[in-house]
């Protein structure tokens, strides 16, 4: 099973049509209920959580062998910023990912990610590529 985090978004509703075509078997993280649509309308099943909350990730990844990454926020709102999104959120699927035995991590950058980028979108991308890279 792939285990899509981010369907729901533009990237992500492109990539759910292509797996849905390939006859793949998927499960979608779901942070907003009202948007599950995006992936039940293909068959897909989903579970609920927020990949800046470790916890709900803990039985989303049971049975999963492929873990696709696309979050990204584009500007920080509320309690949704940069740094706890991109880089904490990472860290929490990586791990959790590893507890759960996945075999495969594919994690969506961003052009100009770069550690030493004066804005915080590139830096915390480019840590959170540091992060998948360093998780074996």
């Amino acid at each position: 099973m792939i285990f899509v985090v981010g369907g729901t978004g533009f990237i992500g509703s492109h990539f759910l049509r292509a797996l849905k075509e390939a006859g793949h078997d998927v499960k979608c993280l779901i942070r907003t209920p009202g948007r599950a649509g995006t992936c039940t309308a293909m068959g897909f099943s989903t579970a609920s959580g927020d990949i800046t909350d470790r916890d709900s990730l803990k039985t989303a990844l049971e049975g999963v062998h492929t873990v696709a990454h696309l979050v990204g926020i584009i500007e920080e709102r509320g309690s949704q910023k940069f740094h706890k999104v991109h880089f904490g959120g990472t860290i929490n699927l990586v791990e959790e990912a590893t507890l759960a035995g996945v075999r495969h991590f594919i994690y969506v950058s961003a052009l100009g990610a770069d550690i030493n980028s004066p804005y915080p979108y590139a830096r915390t991308k480019a840590q959170a590529e540091g992060a998948v890279k360093s998780s074996g």
